[in-house]
């Protein structure tokens, strides 16, 4: 709906979820392609994490986080938007536990940078979701998602 009545090319309307320690939080990425047929990917990177009261959580195990939480999601297989085409895809993210390291996930917001990735030609290697990219994606703008664990 946001795709249409708006002029983005990608939306993700719902970017706060509320999860429990333990449980996925769902977001809906939608893309519009406004050129040719193109083969499009979806790349998630953790930015950072903060207490409810707005502090930086110091506690957090980086690779646990985009291995645990993210998994097989980092990385989404691509898909293919002939031109005037959009789609919605699903991206879960696990507000996994680290009982590995006995470090009880902490509550506060977890923010995930979210990129679209549209390469020119085949074969091209998807760069890291990290804003030092942003200009190889197609808006160039890296999307935001937090996850908000209760």
């Amino acid at each position: 709906q946001a795709l249409r009545s708006g002029n983005q090319l990608v939306s993700i309307p719902l970017a706060i979820r509320e999860a429990e320690r333990g449980n996925f939080a769902t977001f809906a990425v939608g893309i519009r392609n406004i050129g040719t047929a193109r083969k499009f990917m979806i790349s998630t990177s953790f930015d950072g994490a903060y207490t409810p009261d707005g502090r930086p959580v110091t506690q957090k195990d980086v690779s646990f986080i985009e291995q645990k939480w993210l998994g097989n999601f980092k990385n989404q297989p691509p898909f293919t938007l002939t031109k005037g085409a959009s789609d919605v895809k699903s991206l879960p993210i696990k507000a996994d536990v680290n009982t590995a390291s006995g470090v009880q996930t902490p509550l506060g917001d977890y923010v995930f940078n979210v990129c679209v990735f549209a390469p020119d030609e085949e074969g091209a290697s998807q760069p890291e979701c990290k804003p030092d990219n942003r200009r190889l994606f197609y808006t160039e703008k890296v999307y935001q998602v937090t996850i908000r664990v209760q």
